[in-house]
C-alpha cells in the first residue's frame, strides 16, 4: 500500500501535506487497531480476529484504488491502518499459540513471510507501475492476493508435536531430589540449589 502513496496522490491531486498527515493517520490507526484486534481475540479468538482484519484490509485496498476524491481514500486510509493494527496482534497471537503447542520459536517463521509478502507487494506495484497500470488495478489485484490467503487460513488449533510430549513425559518421569535440589530438565544428574 505504501509504494502506492505517490500514484494515488497524483490521481486524486492531494496536497502533500495531506500525504503526508495520512501517513501519520494510518500508523496512529494502526495503534487503535492493535486495540481493537485485542478485544476481538478476546471473543473470537486470533484466527477470527486475522481473518476479518485482512478482510478489512482487502476492502480498504479496492477503497484507496477507486476513491473518488479526498474524503473517501482519508476513510480507506483510516480502514487500512485498523486492519494493520489488528492483523498485527491477530498474527502474533497465534503465532504465540503455535509456539506453545509446539515448544520452539516459530516467531521468526512469522516475521519472514510478513517481511517476504512485503516485498513481493512492492514488487508487485513496481512492475504495475512500469506496465503503467492504473493504481486502482494494482491495488486491486493486491487485494484479490490478501482475499486468496484468507481462503488458505487454518483454523484448527495448533496440536503439540510428538517431541515436545515425549520431553515432558520424561520430565514428568524424572526423579524428584527433594525440596532444596531439583533436576534441571535436559540435563540429568546435574543438581542445583
Amino acid at each position: 500500500m505504501y509504494t502506492t502513496v505517490p500514484a494515488v496522490t497524483e490521481r486524486l491531486g492531494l496536497a502533500p501535506l495531506l500525504t503526508t498527515a495520512l501517513m501519520v493517520a494510518v500508523a496512529l490507526t494502526a495503534g487503535g487497531g492493535s486495540f481493537l484486534g485485542l478485544a476481538a481475540i478476546r471473543r473470537a479468538g486470533p484466527v477470527a480476529t486475522t481473518r476479518g482484519a485482512m478482510l478489512a484490509a482487502a476492502a480498504a485496498l479496492v477503497l484507496i484504488g477507486w476513491a473518488p476524491g479526498q474524503a473517501a481514500v482519508i476513510c480507506a486510509y483510516a480502514l487500512f491502518g485498523l486492519a494493520v493494527g489488528a492483523l498485527d496482534v491477530g498474527v502474533n497471537t497465534r503465532a504465540a499459540e503455535i509456539e506453545r503447542a509446539y515448544g520452539r520459536s516459530v516467531f521468526g517463521s512469522f516475521y519472514t513471510a510478513w517481511s517476504v509478502g512485503g516485498v513481493l507487494a512492492a514488487l508487485l506495484t513496481a512492475g504495475a507501475a512500469r506496465l503503467e497500470w492504473p493504481v486502482a488495478g494494482d491495488l486491486t489485484l493486491q487485494a484479490g492476493i490478501v482475499l486468496l490467503l484468507v481462503s488458505c487460513m487454518h483454523t484448527r488449533p495448533p496440536r503439540p508435536c510428538a517431541a515436545l510430549g515425549r520431553r515432558r513425559a520424561a520430565v514428568a518421569r524424572a526423579p524428584s531430589v527433594g525440596p532444596a535440589h531439583s533436576v534441571r530438565p535436559g540435563s540429568p544428574g546435574r543438581l542445583r540449589g
